[in-house]
Order: C-alpha cells, then sequence, then structure tokens
C-alpha cells in the first residue's frame, strides 16, 4: 500500500491511479493540493519558492488570463494540478466527441422489463 503524505513531501504517488504527484500549498488558500509531477506546457499552475527560517517552502498559484499569458512567454515552468489528469477519475471508456450512437429502431438502448410477457 502507498503511504499518502501531505505538503511539503517530495515525489508522492496518487492514492487512486498511483501517478506521480507533488503536494503544494495554495498561495490563496493556503490548503494542499496535488500536482503532476513533471512541468507541463499546458499546465496553469506555478510553483513559488521561498526560504524561511526553518527551510524552503514550495507553494503554488494558479494563474490564469494575462498571468498564464505572461507566464508562458516568460518561459516559466507550469504544472498541472492532478486532478485534471487523474486516471481514476475520467469515464473509464468515453464516447468520442461528435460522435452519435444509433440505436436498433431507434429507441434507445434495449432495457428489459422486470416484468414477463
Amino acid at each position: 500500500m502507498t503511504a499518502r503524505r501531505g505538503p511539503g513531501s517530495g515525489p508522492r504517488r496518487c492514492p487512486r491511479c498511483d501517478a506521480p504527484i507533488v503536494w503544494r500549498l495554495n498561495t490563496a488558500s493556503g490548503k494542499p493540493f496535488r500536482l503532476d509531477q513533471s512541468p507541463d506546457d499546458s499546465g496553469d499552475v506555478i510553483v513559488h519558492r521561498n526560504h524561511p527560517p526553518a527551510g524552503e517552502l514550495l507553494r503554488a498559484t494558479r494563474l490564469a488570463g494575462h498571468e498564464l499569458v505572461a507566464a508562458k512567454a516568460d518561459g516559466e515552468l507550469l504544472f498541472t494540478r492532478h486532478s485534471k489528469t487523474c486516471s481514476a477519475l475520467k469515464e473509464p471508456n468515453p464516447k468520442p466527441e461528435g460522435v452519435q450512437i444509433e440505436w436498433p429502431n431507434g429507441r434507445g438502448p434495449v432495457r428489459r422489463s422486470p416484468f414477463p410477457r
């Protein structure tokens, strides 16, 4: 079984999908959240390092709008929130966008009646 650790810890594994993640404190709320371990060009989270007397502390900020565009233009390392990529939270076999399912007789999926005929 994988150990679950909170913020400030190094690389860990997601308890749902077992992917490598890191915990960071959200600068806005102070609450911990999971990030994918590797930087991602399509990410929207930037990690800040600060050095309080007790040692290095890593915090993360979600970016949007002009801040996100500026961070990408500056070549900042961006990360993705793990909740967006966790395979355990996704539908197992989603229908591709734009595909329509045609059922026999145009009535939708066949359901059996609980009452015999």
